[in-house]
């Protein structure tokens, strides 16, 4: 995939390349898609967004190469709101048992741990295997004045919810329950 005379790729030519990589690596065509899979936000520029996909995607053949045949390590995706009295917090986590999750706070940084196992029916071979697996760790930077005056975390249908509190007093430090 060379850049052309006026800095830009020529998708056709990018689009045979990405074809014949994965004709070589899984003996298949690669499908053809009618409809982009997740088009390209208006705010973002379509040039990064496709070398944010390259580079992803050559993370994974260089994993592959070097017999590293697994997906990258699972990150909880979280959301954040503020308020004046409280900062809320909402980590997906699907599939994650209580007994596995860790949440604690230390030096100003709020961490949510645990270990996410693969289920499946005795006698069952898989077919397809394309969940996260394994240890998984997601540290949040906690905004000045987080207190340990009240702290909830409550874990429903896979979603973890953190309320903490905004107050004069000390920091916010160790281990927190979660129901």
């Amino acid at each position: 995939m060379h850049p052309n005379t006026n800095h830009t790729i020529d998708l056709d030519a990018a689009l045979t390349d990405v074809a014949r990589i994965y004709r070589s690596i899984t003996g298949r065509e690669l499908p053809r898609n009618q409809n982009p899979v997740a088009p390209i936000p208006p705010e973002r520029e379509p040039r990064q967004v496709a070398e944010a996909a390259l580079e992803q995607l050559a993370s994974v053949l260089e994993r592959q190469a070097a017999g590293e045949n697994r997906l990258p390590p699972m990150v909880p995706a979280v959301d954040c709101w503020e308020t004046s009295d409280e900062l809320v917090i909402v980590v997906d986590l699907p599939g994650i048992d209580r007994s596995s999750l860790r949440v604690e706070a230390h030096d100003g940084f709020l961490s949510v741990s645990g270990r996410r196992e693969r289920l499946y029916p005795d006698g069952a071979r898989p077919a397809a295997l394309e969940r996260l697996l394994g240890t998984y760790e997601r540290k949040i930077l906690l905004p000045r004045g987080i207190t340990a005056e009240r702290i909830d975390a409550e874990l429903r249908n896979g979603v973890l919810h953190l309320r903490l509190s905004r107050k004069q007093g000390a920091a916010a430090t160790g281990a927190i329950g979660v129901r």
